[in-house]
């Protein structure tokens, strides 16, 4: 069973029956790597056979089953995240936000942990809390390695000499592999242009831009790229360039658009006017 790990955070205070402020804290990730599900699963979907489930997801604690649960909830960088602790192990917490929702499952199980948050919506921030389930079954985890269970009536054999540790991880090293979002922005003309209108499209993991002038496609580059157009050919007034730019796989970052806006100006001679 894991301890329940504290660190040093700002917490959301309870001020009244569902009432949370949020209050910006230093960042602090759950002991485990949340799994990624899609639509929105329950502890039963993932094979547990009791739930406590914080709907709409407030501060406070919860009883079921004979376990309580206790709830807070704070900040980081990204938004919402959950801290928990629990009077009996649980093996399993679902957060769910947005269309989907990440699941932290404890191998040992465990009886709280911290930074449990909603999948990303985009690359910086994370989806809005709608509720946050608590999963446990009536198993009893494993022994720990080197200590065999005990024979009927009796006790556990004392545990096997340690074996050599490998090394301790660093504090606030990422377990895991890190996801590296994906990012972009267009530079493009403003106000009245020249003979040349031009747009560009920068970023990182870009897997394809499509360019769109005034609504029709134009131009689609494989990752990151420009398009150019002549003023001459374009009528006097304002126009648009749109660019809707698509992530490489893995990146976990939706689509977008960026678009700028620009207008040819078209100067008229005046023919001088004489009195008389």
């Amino acid at each position: 069973m894991n301890p329940f790990r504290s660190r040093s955070r700002t917490l959301v205070p309870f001020l009244a029956a569902g009432a949370l402020v949020a209050v910006p804290a230093a960042a602090s990730a759950a002991s485990v790597e949340p799994v990624y599900h899609e639509g929105n699963p329950n502890c039963m979907d993932l094979g547990y056979g009791h739930e406590i489930k914080f709907d709409p997801p407030s501060a406070g604690t919860k009883s079921g089953d004979g376990v309580s649960v206790q709830m807070s909830i704070a900040a980081d960088q990204f938004g919402a995240v959950v801290d928990w602790s629990s009077s009996a192990a649980i093996d399993a917490v679902i957060v769910k936000g947005g269309p989907n929702a990440n699941a932290y499952v404890y191998a040992g199980e465990s009886s709280g942990d911290t930074g449990l948050h909603a999948p990303f919506n985009g690359p910086d921030k994370y989806y809005g809390l709608s509720h946050v389930n608590f999963c446990w079954d009536d198993e009893t985890p494993p022994p720990p390695p080197g200590v065999n269970p005990p024979p009927p009536g009796g006790n556990p054999s004392p545990p096997a000499p340690a074996a050599a540790q490998p090394p301790v991880q660093p504090a606030g090293a990422v377990l895991g592999k890190k996801v590296v979002f994906g990012r972009s922005q267009l530079l493009g003309p403003s106000g009245c242009v020249g003979r040349t209108v031009k747009a560009t499209v920068k970023g990182r993991r870009i897997a394809k831009v499509t360019f769109l002038l005034d609504g029709r496609k134009v131009k689609v580059v494989r990752g990151a790229g420009s398009y150019s157009v002549k003023s001459s050919t374009l009528g006097a007034g304002v126009h648009h360039i749109k660019a809707r730019v698509s992530y490489e796989a893995g990146s976990a970052t939706k689509a977008r658009a960026h678009v700028v806006t620009f207008q040819r100006c078209v100067q008229r001679r005046i023919a001088p006017r004489f009195a008389g």
